[in-house]
C-alpha cells in the first residue's frame, strides 16, 4: 500500500495530454506565508506528539512520537514514523514545473491518480475535496488486501504535498477517518 501511495506521487507530474494553455496558472496573488499557513493550522498542538518544520519543503505538521527524516525515494523529502498504530508519513515532491491552480482540472488529475492507485485488489473507500490556503486538496481512503490508507495530497506551485497513515486491515473496512489520523491530518500547513 506504501508503495501504491508512492505511485501518486511519481504519477502526479503532469502527464503530457494535459493541456496547460487552457488553465490559470497560480499568481503572486495566491502567495501564502508562513505565518499566515501556521495561523490558520486547525491542531497546532496535541500532548505528546511531536512537531516538525520543513524549511526546506515548507510544511509544517504534529506525529504521535518521533519521526525520521525520510529522503529514500527521489525527489520526495519528508518524515516518516511507524508505531502500533500504523505507519505516517508527510513528504513533498517536486513536480519540476508550477502545477495551474484550476480547480476542475486539479481534481480531474486527484481522480486520474486515484484510479491508478486502485488496482490489484485495492479500491477506493471513499474520497472528497478538501480546500487548504484556499487551493484545492483531496483526502481518500483506498482499502487493500492487509492495510487501509488514509491519505491527503495537495498539490500547490512545482510541489506537490502528501501525508498518509496506512494501518493494518481491521475486520470491517469503514471510510471513517480515526480520530488520530484526523489530527494528523489537521496539524498539517503549507506555504509558498
Amino acid at each position: 500500500m506504501l508503495g501504491t501511495v508512492l505511485g501518486l506521487v511519481l504519477a502526479v507530474t503532469l502527464p503530457a495530454h494535459l493541456d496547460l494553455s487552457s488553465m490559470r496558472a497560480q499568481g503572486a496573488s495566491s502567495s501564502i506565508t508562513k505565518a499566515s499557513a501556521l495561523k490558520n493550522v486547525r491542531g497546532s498542538s496535541i500532548p505528546g506528539w511531536f512537531e516538525l518544520v520543513s524549511d526546506e519543503c515548507n510544511f509544517r505538521i504534529l506525529f504521535p512520537g518521533k519521526p525520521q527524516i525520510d529522503n529514500e525515494v527521489l525527489p520526495r523529502r519528508g518524515f516518516k514514523f511507524t508505531n502500533s498504530a500504523g505507519k505516517w508519513s508527510a513528504f513533498c515532491a517536486d513536480l519540476g514545473q508550477a502545477v495551474p491552480n484550476d480547480e476542475t482540472s486539479l481534481r480531474d488529475l486527484y481522480q486520474k491518480r486515484m484510479d491508478a492507485m486502485t488496482r490489484n485488489k485495492t479500491y477506493l473507500l471513499a474520497s472528497s475535496d478538501l480546500s487548504i490556503n484556499g487551493r484545492l486538496g483531496i483526502e481518500f481512503t483506498i482499502h487493500g488486501l492487509s492495510q487501509v490508507s488514509y491519505t491527503r495530497a495537495f498539490a500547490s506551485g512545482h510541489r506537490l504535498y502528501m501525508i498518509s497513515v496506512a494501518r493494518k486491515n481491521s475486520t470491517t473496512a469503514t471510510d471513517d477517518i480515526p480520530a488520530d489520523v484526523q489530527q494528523f491530518f489537521d496539524s498539517f500547513a503549507y506555504w509558498d
